[in-house]
Formats: structure tokens, sequence, C-alpha cells
């Protein structure tokens, strides 16, 4: 009896021990690159599914075990990751991510390729006159240094013959609107006007242009809170190469 009670309490010991020894500890440290601290770097513990995202300072906390898998992810850098090791629960780390070059070039389009929702039987006649009207009054508005001889009119009335000429029955969910657009590149830190010219590839002709073409895409306000910044970046991404390609189409194309 003595020797199975101790038997049962070794175990139990054990037991406790191995359950300690699975809790996490907090892994921290900085990310930089080229020298210059990164802020909202998302840091996602692939084991457990936990994610964070680095603060103004580049620093980052984030609780996992050891050998856990820890990505380092943003929309302008390579991903990293790294294994987490006992040595890392004792100092902070530095990771260093590299930033990626020309990833918005890559535009493949094929023959065939048709751009969505530009379908000219679908272009509301009033919404058409009312867009040209107020651009007649305040062309500032939509653009900047207007030059050369395309049909601004025309890519007004193609870009506005995506929003829905019937109106819904019930109250369509918030979404972002040129004003809003505006503000974010002029404001953000963020979402920059280098950001628009350079990674965006949004000519500054073309600026008022494209802030019009995205607010007829009716993307969700929801994306303008600073949590979902990344979603909203790949939507801008999406939307700029379909708006070059229509721009470049409407440029080279006849019309009467």
């Amino acid at each position: 009896m003595y020797k199975t009670k101790m038997y049962l309490f070794l175990v139990t010991c054990s037991l406790t021990r191995l359950g300690f020894a699975q809790e996490t500890s907090p892994v921290s440290g900085k990310i930089s690159s080229s020298g210059e601290l990164l802020k909202n770097i998302k840091i996602t513990n692939l084991h457990t599914g936990i994610t964070t995202y680095s603060d103004d300072e580049g620093r980052f906390n984030i609780p996992a075990l050891k050998k856990d898998s820890l990505l380092f992810s943003s929309g302008f850098f390579e991903e990293k990751v790294i294994v987490v090791r006992p040595g890392h629960f004792k100092e902070a780390l530095h990771i260093d991510l590299t930033e990626k070059v020309n990833q918005l070039d890559e535009v493949i389009v094929e023959d065939k390729y048709i751009a969505p929702d530009f379908d000219e039987k679908a272009y509301s006649n009033g919404l058409q006159k009312q867009i040209a009207e107020d651009m007649k009054n305040d062309p500032t508005k939509y653009m900047t240094n207007m030059s050369g001889n395309m049909d601004f009119v025309l890519i007004f009335n193609l870009i506005y013959g995506l929003f829905k000429k019937d109106k819904p029955k019930e109250a369509p969910p918030k979404t972002i609107v040129y004003e809003e657009l505006d503000n974010l590149f002029r404001n953000d830190p963020f979402f920059t006007e280098k950001l628009l010219t350079n990674e965006l590839k949004i000519p500054e002709d073309y600026r008022g242009l494209f802030l019009v073409y995205c607010e007829s895409k009716k993307i969700d306000a929801t994306l303008l809170a600073q949590e979902n910044q990344f979603d909203l970046l790949n939507q801008l991404i999406l939307h700029s190469k379909e708006f070059l390609y229509s721009v470049d189409n409407a440029d080279s194309e006849p019309w009467h």
C-alpha cells in the first residue's frame, strides 16, 4: 500500500511539472530594416495562432513556447520565420526584415482579359450627365495638371458606370468616399502620397481619378480602422491594377 501511494505521488508531481513546462513565456524584441525601426509589422505565433503588431518604436511582445514558430509579415517586406529557442526568453530579439523590391510591377494581363464590371450597356445616362457637369464646374476636385488629349469626361463616365442604378431595398453598409480617401493620403503616416505614387504606381495627374474609382468600388468603411490597414492596402493594390489597365485601354480605344 505504501509503495502504491508513493508511486501515485511521484506521477502527480511529474504531471504537475509537465503542466508548468507547457506554460507560455513572452518573447520580445524590436523589428527594423536597414537600421530603421518598423511599426505595424504583424507577428503571428503559427503554433497558437496568437497575433500582435509592433508599436511605433518597432517593439513587440508575444507569448510562445520553446520550438514555436513566429512569423513576421508586412505588405512591403519579405516574410521571416524564427523558431523559438530557450535563449529567446532571456534577451530581446533583433529582427531585421528585407524590403520587397518592385512587387507591384509584375502585372500580367492576358490577351483576352476584360476588366470586371466594365460593361458599357450598364452605364447610367443620368449619372453620366451629373458627373460631367460637376467636373465642368469644379475640375480641380478630381485631377491635377490635366494634360494631353484624353477625354476625361469619358473616363469619368466609364468609372461611374460601376455604380448600381437601382437602389437597394435595405440601407447598404457604409463605404469609403472620395473625401475620406483624399484625407487618408494627405494625413495618414502609413497611406502617404509617396505610397500612392511609388507603390500603387498612380501618376500625379491621375490621383483624383483613382480616388473616384476607388469610391465607385464601394470599399467597406471599416477598413479605415488602423487594425484593418493591411486589408485596405490589399484592396488598393487590386484596384490600382484594374484602374491602370482600364485607363490605358480607354486612352488607346477610338471614341466617336
